[in-house]
């Protein structure tokens, strides 16, 4: 839940209107739920993904109170375990992404400075394609 706190009010000057402007100060507070789970479509590119989600979900030992309760429990354990994969797999994507875009920064700084060879346009080519490979994740 957001808790906005109403900070001030202030009567501004008029400026060619028949109007009163008023400029409201209020402090807002982030909200500190967690994201959401998502489901991420790349995550079918990895052949270990669905024969893993069906070990997990036949593994699972979660009973509940009647069938949907079940249901509910054995998707909240998917769930976490879904995101450990994801982590163990993939890492932090985001900051992967930076990383080679700093690496590429300074591939294409040295071409620049001391000009292009094989072994600087093959990293480059390196890089390039996983920056494209972090773009389709």
């Amino acid at each position: 839940m957001n808790r906005d706190v109403f900070v001030e009010a202030k009567i501004m000057p008029v400026m060619g209107s028949d109007h009163w402007p008023i400029r409201l100060e209020i402090d807002i507070k982030k909200n500190s739920c967690k994201k959401p789970f998502k489901f991420e479509a790349f995550w079918l590119r990895n052949p270990q993904f669905l024969p893993k989600l069906e070990e997990w979900w036949i593994q699972s030992t979660q009973k509940g109170k009647g069938k949907m309760h079940t249901f509910q429990l054995k998707l909240k354990e998917l769930k976490g375990k879904i995101k450990k994969w994801n982590k163990d797999e993939f890492g932090n994507i985001m900051e992967e992404k930076q990383k080679l875009e700093k690496e590429m920064e300074e591939i294409q700084q040295k071409i620049i400075t001391e000009g292009r060879n094989e072994e600087r346009s093959k990293e480059e080519g390196i890089i390039i394609s996983q920056l494209e490979e972090r773009r389709k994740q």
